[in-house]
């Protein structure tokens, strides 16, 4: 497995970490549509596997499974976006609830409330929450949301999600900056999504709230990150 320098073979590290790139597409398959193939997620993310490899620097202090596993999740969003399995309608959800947000939080100075949300796109409180978790529980929409581009420039050369950002050093601390912005409620429910790949009902039994809650709690986390990278 290791090799003359003492290097574990990529091709090894690949094969060791292709059940990891299994479990990242069966969790994100669940909250698809059902017209999706798990094949097709599974070999996006072996793509971003590869990636991982090719790019992972120990020197940064993330272990490589913590670095594949975000590469991973975003070469399934990646895949998903390139075959158009998110309706036209949630696409533009995404960006009507992307640039609320953004609007709002230069205004404010700070990430908007729901209700700020609600009443700047004309809609009451429950209408706004029912928008966002319409789209098969919502998460479909935080995915568009996370790999779109700003909806104030699109001539932006960053298409990645916020977590991609992550990995980026140069991105870090102001990355991790936007999480320390959100909510204890919206950090705790990307971080049980995100790394520990719970499922919606799963972080619902946490939180204590019903799996659509979760949901929104997701798109609107998603958003408010975003806004502050804008910003």
């Amino acid at each position: 497995m290791y090799n003359a320098q003492g290097k574990i073979n990529d091709n090894d590290l690949i094969e060791a970490h292709l059940p990891l790139v299994r479990r990242v597409a069966l969790h994100m398959r669940v909250q698809l549509p059902g017209n999706v193939d798990l094949d097709d997620l599974i070999q996006g993310g072996t793509f971003g596997l590869m990636d991982a490899v090719k790019k992972y620097d120990p020197t940064k202090g993330t272990s490589f499974e913590s670095y594949a596993r975000l590469r991973i999740h975003g070469a399934i969003l990646d895949e998903v976006r390139k075959l158009d399995w998110v309706p036209r309608r949630y696409r533009r959800m995404a960006r009507e609830i992307s640039k609320a947000v953004s609007d709002l939080s230069k205004v404010l100075g700070r990430a908007p409330e729901e209700r700020e949300v609600a009443e700047h796109m004309n809609m009451t409180l429950k209408e706004y929450q029912l928008w966002l978790g319409e789209s098969n529980n919502g998460v479909i929409l935080s995915y568009d949301l996370l790999g779109a581009e700003a909806v104030e420039d699109r001539s932006s050369a960053h298409t990645g999600s916020p977590l991609d950002e992550l990995l980026d050093s140069s991105k870090r601390e102001e990355v991790v900056k936007a999480i320390s912005l959100l909510s204890e409620r919206e950090q705790k429910a990307l971080g049980m999504y995100y790394l520990e790949e719970m499922n919606l009902k799963e972080i619902g039994l946490v939180l204590g709230v019903c799996e659509s809650r979760v949901s929104q709690l997701h798109v609107r986390a998603v958003a408010k990150i975003r806004a502050t990278l804008a910003a």
